[in-house]
């Protein structure tokens, strides 16, 4: 017993209460006090027997009792990264008494100064740990909040730690979890000193406030091959913290790594950073320039920084987010999520909705009873998601984003694009209506017109959800089918002279066929057309008559794909017309195309997403929905409110000056004007006498400048022409095709040209006149109706307003150029010249054109208050067309698919009944239940009663062809149900679109 020993005994007492239960030190029985009595004896006889357990044999003060049960906790020896050998004598230690704890009370301050010592003299002070060259290792560490807050370290000697071992236990780790796969390479020793097998190792306790020490125990004989070894590798050299505030401070601007490396370098140039200028570089623990592998600890604490928890596995994050009674709940994402389901088993998927406060009202005011698209994208993060957006257009012509779906492709997918349906899609847009429907109980959230891709799966759920809605279908996309059918069957090549001419035909028959409002007129002209390539056929020789058939080809396709009439009101101009009267808007104000949309997905990539990234790496599912509910969406709709500002305060500003009216619609009618304007000025071509241009004709066509010559409809002619400059005799280079002019010509000598002659001008060029030269040829061989020239501008202006053409009187119908050797003299081969077929937006419709669709529908007004006065008699059965027309996509994808998989399933029926019995496979086991599958719906869709193939299994359900079970192993212990994360997604990049339908 110390000297003092009433203050010892006071010591002891209270230390002992601490341990006695709370109800029993406020009510004290005889057996609390016998207790206490107990213990106080046992204290005093354990220092007296037992000193070697007080510290002497380290030399420590002796200890006093713990304020704490947890210091009485055992050594994890578990943790330490030790060979077996070393870690069977360590356990000999523990088992023979050798090593015992030493507990220390942390408010006698000479005990803790006592203790300092020991440790410094040990190496095991915080600032000696601090060193660079130190040799202890923390190996795990622990923290408490009950009570005395207070940490636990476990350290162990540096030529202890092996490598091998703790490689051993990683992989065995990674073995038992289903996302991770060991590593196969063997490890690379990265400690500074070589492995000696020392068992030098010790755990200390400490209080959080103070750093008192409470408790040391364990082993501090370090071996002979120890003491005297020496650095072998450069230790981990840690960054300071003035460098990560800096650079975080970068990353959360959107800085990219490469910024923030160039301002370090500058920054430690002209030692900006903290306390360099007391940097001793022969003493310093620390460094300042950022090195490459430093940005991978950056974007963790990037991550952490924005409330993203990286140790953790992503699904557990996102869960904890949006359970109110988890710690981890944040407000502000529940708030944007109006439905989630996490994904407990192996057959369901990950979804989350998301929209904002900005987007349900931007969802009102532009959606309700207007315009949608729908259309998805995948390749956003590191799992297998996919996201669709639908999205509005604003007054202003911008698309705003109104819900985003957020889900996870089936287990077993192939490829993320093709891991949604129908069933998945309807469910998530129910959610989306409800959702907004809750916030105005009277009135549905109803859109009246919806556009997308030609995605029959989209469109089905869109119907589903609201049956009355008006299918338009995107104009790019439809053309890039078409695009692809005709490459399919003209591969024209450079000098391919009737190909070329087939095809320009073919891209000319498209553009008229977009802009038809009536359905004979469309079959009309492929009926001219089919009789065009007949005729090319049977006189042009071997070269025409292939190039014939595959345009024939093409429009036997059109036909059968394309033109029936409820498939053709969703992309013809027909269709935006009756878009046009359900919205009351001029047709030109109705989107052809979801260019919006997918300038939208760009954004995402290929702006705001980048700067999250790490060395292009694909983020983490849980960050993505963190940023895109927290920064990206905000951002949006920040800048659409900026701009909607500014353009405000323009307004205002110039009220006065502009006439007290609003400036930006004079300025935005301006142009408007001025574009018109310079339609009609295009149009206009007059004929003055001019011998030098006549001249230079001639010498056009006798260098057979011209080519690609054809008759689009009965009064019109088109060709391409190149450019004097180019130097004949040779191909064309990349910039020289750039010199080819378009050019047409009208039968009332209308005409135009790309020239800048005729640009800047007006009159006929020299291109024109070289194609008036050909046209006036035929007229002589009556291969063509007799054109008119207006001399003047005024009589083009005159023809231009004319009731009728100089040519009323004459009638024919669409002349087929007869004469090969004329073509063929006249086409030019000089190699394949592309025509960009770019998203070019559909003309308008006039106001006659709408008056006569509202007057089919017996409605000569639209009011802004609903469908009541709208949807009835025939309006009903246009609407009822929509679902012949999704039905016809549906049979066309199916009969493509069957007849493109039948000749390689016919070859597999062939194999398999000749091979032997086979064992079963997961490949076999699911490529059955797909025929299952496929047979069930199969016999649904057909109408019969039982399955075609006579299968007698069961039919599985689609979302359960890739149920597989997998034993989930969460990070770390939680209540709830474990969740399975969605299957990893592999770099794919996204391929071009082959699809004809």
């Amino acid at each position: 017993m110390p000297r003092d020993g009433e203050q010892s005994v006071v010591i002891l007492t209270r230390l002992c209460c601490s341990l006695l239960p709370d109800r029993e030190l406020a009510h004290p029985t005889l057996d609390s006090w016998l207790s206490l009595t107990d213990l106080l004896q046992r204290c005093c006889h354990c220092e007296a027997s037992h000193p070697e357990e007080t510290g002497s044999a380290w030399g420590c003060p002796p200890f006093a009792m713990p304020p704490s049960r947890k210091l009485y906790a055992k050594v994890e020896l578990s943790k330490l990264a030790v060979s077996p050998t070393q870690k069977a004598a360590i356990q000999a230690l523990y088992d023979g008494g050798v090593i015992q704890p030493h507990v220390y009370d942390a408010a006698d301050l000479s005990m803790q100064a006592s203790v300092r010592d020991f440790l410094y003299a040990h190496g095991l002070d915080s600032d000696s740990r601090g060193k660079l060259e130190g040799q202890w290792n923390v190996v795990w560490s622990n923290s408490w909040k009950s009570g005395a807050e207070g940490n636990v370290n476990h350290l162990k000697s540096a030529c202890g730690y092996d490598s091998i071992e703790r490689q051993a236990s990683e992989s065995l780790k990674r073995s038992t979890n289903e996302h991770s796969k060991p590593s196969q390479k063997k490890w690379e020793r990265r400690n500074p000193f070589d492995h000696t097998g020392c068992l030098a190792h010790v755990e200390i306790t400490d209080q959080s406030l103070d750093g008192a020490v409470m408790r040391i125990q364990g082993y501090l004989e370090h071996n002979e091959a120890c003491q005297s070894s020496c650095l072998r590798r450069i230790p981990p050299i840690p960054l300071h913290p003035h460098v990560y505030e800096v650079a975080l401070e970068q990353l959360k601007r959107g800085d990219g790594i490469a910024s923030v490396q160039s301002r370090n370098v500058q920054m430690v140039q002209d030692g900006a950073y903290r306390d360099m200028s007391s940097y001793d570089r022969l003493t310093a623990n620390c460094r300042y320039n950022l090195l490459p592998h430093d940005s991978i600890y950056l974007y963790r604490l990037l991550s952490k920084a924005q409330g993203v928890d990286v140790t953790r596995e992503a699904q557990y994050n996102v869960d904890d987010w949006l359970n109110e009674r988890s710690p981890h709940f944040r407000p502000e994402i529940r708030e944007a999520v109006f439905h989630y389901s996490s994904r407990a088993d192996a057959g369901e998927r990950l979804k989350i909705c998301i929209s904002t406060k900005d987007m349900d009202e931007s969802a009102w005011r532009i959606a309700h009873h207007s315009l949608v698209m729908l259309d998805g994208t995948f390749g956003l993060c590191s799992s297998r998601l996919l996201l669709f957006v639908t999205m509005g257009v604003d007054g202003d012509g911008k698309g705003v984003p109104l819900a985003l779906f957020l889900f996870s492709a089936p287990t077993g997918n192939r490829a993320s694009h093709a891991g949604y349906n129908r069933e998945i899609l309807r469910e998530l847009l129910t959610h989306w209506r409800n959702h907004l429907s809750c916030t105005c109980p009277d009135t549905p959230f109803t859109p009246f017109v919806a556009i997308t891709d030609t995605d029959v799966k989209e469109r089905l759920a869109l119907l589903d959800v609201w049956p009355n809605l008006w299918l338009l279908l995107c104009k790019f996309h439809v053309r890039q089918c078409w695009t692809n059918k005709r490459n399919s069957l003209l591969k024209a090549k450079a000098g391919d002279t009737w190909k070329l001419h087939v095809r320009s035909r073919l891209q000319n028959l498209e553009s008229q066929l977009m802009d038809t409002t009536d359905h004979d007129v469309a079959l009309k002209l492929i009926l001219d057309e089919r009789a065009c390539f007949n005729m090319i056929g049977q006189l042009g020789g071997t070269s025409a008559a292939h190039a014939a058939e595959a345009g024939l080809g093409f429009l036997d396709y059109m036909v059968a794909t394309w033109m029936p009439i409820p498939l053709w009101q969703s992309w013809s101009l027909k269709g935006r017309t009756w878009a046009s009267v359900l919205l009351n808007k001029p047709v030109k104000d109705i989107v052809s195309t979801t260019n919006h949309l997918e300038s939208f997905n760009n954004l995402l990539k290929n702006k705001y997403i980048p700067r999250w990234k790490y060395s292009r790496s694909r983020l983490r599912f849980d960050f993505l929905l963190h940023i895109l509910i927290t920064r990206i969406l905000p951002e949006v709709f920040r800048a659409q409110r900026a701009a909607r500002d500014y353009r405000g305060w323009i307004a205002d500003r110039f009220y006065k000056q502009a006439g007290c009216t609003d400036i930006n619609e004079a300025v935005r009618a301006a142009e408007e004007a001025r574009r018109q304007q310079a339609q009609s000025q295009a149009q206009l071509c007059w004929w003055p006498h001019d011998a030098r241009r006549t001249e230079a004709a001639q010498a056009i066509l006798q260098a057979r400048l011209l080519h690609s010559i054809q008759q689009d409809g009965e009064h019109q002619f088109s060709a391409q022409c190149i450019s004097t400059a180019v130097p004949p005799g040779r191909p064309c280079t990349v910039m020289e095709i750039s010199q080819h002019y378009s050019l047409y010509l009208h039968r009332t000598g209308q005409g135009s040209c790309s020239c800048l002659d005729f640009m800047n001008r007006g009159g006929a060029c020299k291109h024109l006149r070289a194609l008036r030269l050909c046209i006036d040829s035929w007229v002589g061989t009556h291969l063509t109706l007799r054109f008119y020239y207006p001399a003047t501008i005024e009589a083009a202006k005159a023809i231009l307003t004319a009731s009728c053409t100089p040519f009323a009187e004459e009638t024919a119908t669409a002349a087929v150029i007869n004469n090969v050797f004329t073509l063929g003299h006249l086409s030019a081969e000089y190699g394949n010249i592309d025509e960009e077929e770019g998203r070019e937006e559909v003309a308008s419709s006039d106001s006659d054109t709408r008056s006569e669709c509202a007057r089919e529908i017996g409605e000569q007004s639209h009011e802004s208050d609903g469908l009541d006065g709208v949807w009835h008699g025939s309006m009903l059965n246009l609407m009822s067309g929509q679902d012949a027309a999704v039905n016809l996509q549906v049979q066309q994808h199916t009969e493509q698919t069957i007849q493109s998989l039948l000749p390689r399933l016919h070859g597999l029926a062939v194999l398999l009944a000749d091979a032997p019995k086979l064992p079963i496979t997961d490949s076999i086991q699911e490529f059955q239940q797909v025929l299952q599958a496929v047979d069930s719906a199969l016999s649904s869709a057909i109408g019969t009663s039982q399955s075609s193939s006579g299968l007698q299994n069961q039919p599985v359900p689609v979302e359960q062809l890739h149920n597989v079970r997998h034993p989930s192993n969460p990070s770390r212990k939680r209540s709830g149900p474990a969740l399975l994360p969605p299957s990893p997604e592999g770099s794919q990049k996204r391929k071009p679109s082959r699809s004809t339908l």
